[in-house]
């Protein structure tokens, strides 16, 4: 239960902050190129860092593969025989369906196939 609703959260998250960053790293760029290289400086330094969201991708992470054990340890427990289904490629469809694959194959998917 409750395991779309954080990979959904955090693909979401993920996504519009990736795309924000994009646009700084453009703007620092294109000042560093222009010359302003204390501006560019100051761009990168203070919003282009990895450590907030090192953490939240961390945290997401152990959150889906608490989720991913304890239902695998639930069936396991109560089922003789387990069969399981091969998830490691995205959905092959004329459009390509690219939110729903981030958010199915982006962490989701490593940990329901290694559960226990």
């Amino acid at each position: 239960m409750g395991l779309g609703k954080i990979m959904t959260e955090y693909s979401g998250k993920a996504s519009k902050t990736g795309k924000a960053r994009n646009k700084l790293h453009a703007l620092e760029k294109k000042h560093r190129e222009a010359g302003h290289t204390s501006k560019a400086d100051r761009i990168k330094t203070n919003n282009l860092g990895t450590k907030k969201i090192n953490a939240r991708k961390n945290k997401a992470q152990e959150r889906i593969r608490n989720i991913a054990f304890k239902a695998a340890h639930s069936v396991v427990d109560k089922a003789s025989l387990v069969i399981s289904e091969d998830l490691s490629r995205p959905i092959a469809k004329k459009k390509p369906r690219k939110k729903y694959n981030r958010k199915m194959f982006s962490m989701g998917q490593r940990h329901t196939s290694r559960s226990p």
